[in-house]
């Protein structure tokens, strides 16, 4: 997770957040993501300056992966008044169903059970978890909704292009406003939300496979649980 410098919309309430990064042999197949045709040379890191300058502010904040307390996120402050918020799309992307990708809004987090990843694409962390998130946007029961954390749309653009897009709508927050106001302290941060938009668990750091099975995949069904 990539801790950035980071106002209300959303009445949330949730759980503690705990994870490993371990991959896990037994977890479901439909969550499993899809190896690449061909590893680069670890060279090639080296010459990608999105991901160099994401190990930069990684390095220069001390954070790997942290283990954080819910508590700390600070949820309920309202994101706007009346509970409305609304963020723009990244112009020039297609979800999955060819579509030009939209933004997202309040009634996007309301009426289904939703899945909100704060991310971006400068993020190495964030890069890391695509893959799982792909496999994630293969779930019936879920929507997934992505917010870009102060980023460029030509940053995001180029990257989604290349790697896929994993969200059913992307809203663009390029001062981090909606970002903090939902309590996020770095990058990538996943919020697994009910029908009514509140949340049900926060999860800091990168998804893979294992937190899919023991912290995620809990988390959904929960939610579905709700009414």
């Amino acid at each position: 997770m990539v801790r950035g410098p980071g106002h209300g919309g959303l009445t949330f309430v949730g759980q503690g957040v705990r994870g490993s990064a371990t991959m896990s042999s037994d977890i479901p197949s439909s969550y499993r993501p899809r190896p690449p045709a061909e590893a680069q040379p670890w060279w090639r890191l080296f010459v990608d300056r999105q991901v160099l300058t994401g190990i930069a502010a990684a390095a220069l904040l001390g954070l790997g992966y942290v283990v954080v307390d819910f508590k700390s996120f600070g949820l309920g402050a309202a994101a706007a008044p009346a509970g409305e918020f609304a963020l723009a799309p990244v112009e020039g992307l297609r979800g999955r169903n060819g579509l030009p990708l939209p933004g997202i809004s309040e009634r996007d987090v309301r009426g289904a059970v939703s899945i909100v990843n704060v991310w971006a694409a400068w993020c190495p962390y964030c890069r890391a978890e695509h893959a799982t998130l792909m496999a994630i946007s293969r779930d019936a029961r879920v929507r997934v909704l992505g917010v870009t954390y102060r980023d460029t749309p030509d940053n995001i653009r180029n990257y989604l292009v290349g790697a896929g897009v994993p969200y059913d709508a992307l809203g663009h927050d390029p001062d981090g406003r909606l970002s903090k106001a939902l309590g996020v302290r770095g990058v990538p941060t996943t919020f697994v939300l009910d029908r009514n938009g509140q949340v049900v668990r926060a999860l800091a750091g990168a998804l893979d496979p294992e937190r899919v099975k023991r912290e995620l995949l809990p988390a959904i069904d929960e939610a579905i649980s709700r009414r």
